[in-house]
């Protein structure tokens, strides 16, 4: 005999409940099999541990499979007056669909059958034992015999002994969620340790490089024609000093003095003092100015490098760009990048759309978008989101970050070098690079040949999603303060 919760399967997964239909106090499945509309099925409600669905519950529930659980939830009350459980409708869904081939919660019942026996009935009837012979009891076991067979050929064979030995309602999602996360991490550390070795690399050879000897400028260390030869004749053994000469001429007499007693000559009359000299008109302008810092008797300031001056008084300005990809094929897109870098909060497009739709303005996408960032600020600041290409060169020179989709035809109107090749190398170098993907989704290898930054965005774990936004905007102030830009940030 059909079991009804199978056929009922059946015909959900193949897409036929239209067909199964409910006449008067019967369910009539496509002209083949009737039940009673009370009659208890095997699926066991609240988890297995409460009474059994009847055929008209879960009939309803297939019927209304597709629409909101709340919406169901009150049709069936007012129509049937019983409905699915919340905590039933996930894996009576699954199996009603076929996108599980078994339920944990199915209890396995046999109903009972009337089996006619007219072989007895004929022999009470006749009123003795004498008919009772070999004859009757060969009738009485073809009828059971034939009872066997038609409740055979109707059986269906729900459990074997594969699905006896499987753990059903286990799901290890959970397992690639933790091994994608392990992943991402490992290769974030994988690239802090390159750069570290690329920047412990650059010090070296930067430290290897030979260092050139400055010349001395031989300011006291002079040597005339005369000093050459009288190195030659043993000047040092008569006392004569070579190179520097002494600057008073009274030094200069006593030197001469000792070398002539040393030769027994007389020694040469001293020299006539040297009138003072007039101070030239360079010494007399050096005198009529002022010192710095003079007439209090404090310290003169050391001078700034101008270069140093100007970059401490140039202000910041210029509104930063980011850009995200065109259409909605891409996590972040214009309908729902707002509510993500402002608060911290992911949303679907279909989501964002919906929410758009109960605005005023209705569903309309912005070309460009001004959001007031707030994460790691105290005060907002503005940026710009778009999905178009800049048309000038300043405002090129403001593109900040680029959300990427995945594709290199995103980049093909972009006016940097091989961009429109596919080398992305210099533009990933000047722009920010981030690739937002689901973590239960592999990250394709084109994106891991590029020079970008990878979030993943958990599916069902909102509560995460401010995590994710801060990591964007931290690595976003690391790439514009590696390149001193004067944007306002």
């Amino acid at each position: 005999m059909a079991d009804p919760l199978s056929l009922l399967r059946e015909f959900v997964s193949t897409g036929k409940v239209h067909e199964v239909v409910l006449a008067g106090d019967r369910v009539d499945f496509g002209g083949k099999f009737s039940f009673s509309k009370n009659v208890a099925t095997g699926y066991k409600s609240q988890q297995g541990k409460g009474k059994l669905y009847d055929l008209e519950t879960l009939l309803f529930f297939s019927k209304h499979i597709n629409e909101k659980f709340t919406e169901y939830f009150k049709k069936a009350g007012k129509e049937i007056g019983k409905q699915v459980t919340f905590l039933d409708r996930m894996d009576l869904q699954n199996y009603l669909t076929g996108k599980s081939d078994r339920s944990e919660y199915i209890q396995l019942t046999v109903p009972d059958f009337e089996v006619g026996q007219p072989a007895k009935r004929a022999r009470l009837e006749a009123g003795g034992e004498a008919e009772a012979g070999p004859a009757a009891e060969a009738v009485e076991e073809g009828a059971e015999d034939a009872a066997l067979r038609r409740i055979r050929e109707s059986e269906l064979q729900l459990r074997d002994r594969n699905s006896m030995l499987s753990v059903p309602g286990r799901s290890f999602g959970k397992v690639g969620t933790i091994l994608t996360q392990a992943q991402l991490e490992q290769q974030h550390k994988m690239q802090q340790q390159e750069e570290h070795h690329k920047q412990a690399k650059r010090k070296h050879q930067a430290a290897a490089q030979p260092v050139i000897p400055v010349r001395p400028s031989g300011r006291y260390e002079r040597q005339t024609q005369q000093d050459a030869t009288l190195k030659q004749m043993g000047a040092a053994e008569l006392g004569v000093q070579v190179g520097f000469k002494p600057a008073t001429a009274a030094a200069a007499a006593a030197g001469s003095l000792a070398v002539a007693a040393q030769q027994g000559a007389p020694p040469p009359p001293p020299p006539a003092a040297a009138a003072p000299r007039p101070p030239s008109q360079q010494q007399q302008q050096q005198q009529r100015q002022p010192r710095p810092g003079g007439g209090g008797g404090s310290r003169a300031q050391p001078q700034q490098p101008r270069q140093a001056q100007k970059q401490r008084a140039a202000p910041r300005h210029g509104t930063p760009i980011i850009m995200v990809p065109p259409g909605m094929t891409s996590l972040l897109n214009m309908y729902n990048v707002r509510p993500f870098l402002e608060e911290g909060r992911f949303c679907t497009t279909d989501e964002a759309k919906a929410e758009m739709a109960k605005t005023k303005d209705g569903v309309k996408k912005e070309e460009r978008a001004a959001i007031q960032r707030t994460i790691a600020r105290k005060a907002p600041v503005k940026y710009w989101v778009t999905d178009k290409e800049p048309a000038h060169k300043q405002d090129w020179d403001r593109v900040v970050a680029v959300i990427c989709l995945g594709k290199a035809w995103q980049f093909k109107k972009w006016p940097f070098k091989g961009a429109q090749s596919g080398d992305l190398v210099e533009a990933f170098s000047r722009v920010l690079g981030v690739y937002v993907h689901y973590t239960d989704e592999a990250v394709d290898a084109t994106v891991r040949s590029w020079n970008v930054k990878v979030l993943g965005i958990n599916r069902q774990s909102r509560h995460r999603d401010a995590t994710v936004a801060q990591e964007f905007w931290r690595m976003l102030d690391a790439h514009l303060q590696a390149r001193s830009s004067q944007l306002l940030y």
